[in-house]
């Protein structure tokens, strides 16, 4: 056939075939979602995850680790517990923090 051009046709048919293959992936992962064929998998996934924490790995032999200590507080609690505080009462305690320089205008 004359004034053809079969480069460009086979890029136009790579690029459709791709299209239509993603979107036929797309589809039948939402199929498999919705209908709950993906949920053993994915519990499957969870309890790896879980299991692969920092928590999961024994210290090695002859370790002993000391218990973990409550830390001590940073700063006076601004109100009695049990209170609700008040903006005002948070704004002139933080005023002075919030001056510094080193921040910026934007804080």
């Amino acid at each position: 056939m004359k004034g053809t051009d079969v480069a460009g046709s086979d890029v136009r048919h790579g690029r459709r075939f791709a299209l239509v293959l993603v979107v036929a992936l797309v589809v039948a992962c939402a199929v498999l979602w919705r209908s709950g064929r993906l949920d053993p998998y994915v519990e499957r996934l969870r309890d790896r995850e879980a299991a692969a924490g920092p928590a999961a790995v024994a210290p090695p032999g002859g370790l002993a680790l000391p218990a973990v200590a409550a830390p001590a507080p940073v700063a006076l609690p601004a109100a009695p517990a049990g209170t609700a505080l008040m903006p005002e009462s948070v704004r002139r305690v933080l005023a002075p923090s919030l001056r510094d320089d080193d921040l910026g205008r934007h804080v």
